[in-house]
C-alpha cells in the first residue's frame, strides 16, 4: 500500500476549507501545513483548527514553500485556494 499523500493548503477562506474537508473524505491525503491567512494569527489559529501543527503554520506563502521543502516529511503537494488573481505570484 502507499503511503498517505501529505498536503499543503495556501488560503483558508471558504474554498480553503472545502480543499481541506475534500482531502480529508479522499482517506488518501492528510493536509500537514499551510498559509491561511495574510495575518499571520488568523493563519495560525485556522491552522489549529484544521489540525495542523504550530510549526507548519506559516505566516506566508513564500515561508510555506521554503520550510516544507527543507523538511525531510515536506509537503508533496499544494493546494492554492486563494482568489485567481492571487495565483501568478
Amino acid at each position: 500500500m502507499h503511503r498517505r499523500l501529505r498536503m499543503a493548503l495556501i488560503g483558508g477562506g471558504f474554498i480553503g476549507r472545502v480543499h481541506a474537508l475534500a482531502a480529508r473524505l479522499d482517506g488518501r491525503i492528510d493536509l500537514v501545513a499551510g498559509a491561511l491567512s495574510s495575518d499571520p494569527a488568523r493563519s495560525a489559529a485556522q491552522a489549529a483548527e484544521l489540525g495542523i501543527a504550530p510549526a507548519r503554520a506559516y505566516a506566508t506563502w513564500s515561508d510555506l514553500i521554503a520550510g516544507e521543502s527543507a523538511r525531510d516529511d515536506g509537503a508533496d503537494l499544494v493546494a492554492v485556494a486563494t482568489p485567481n488573481d492571487t495565483h501568478r505570484a
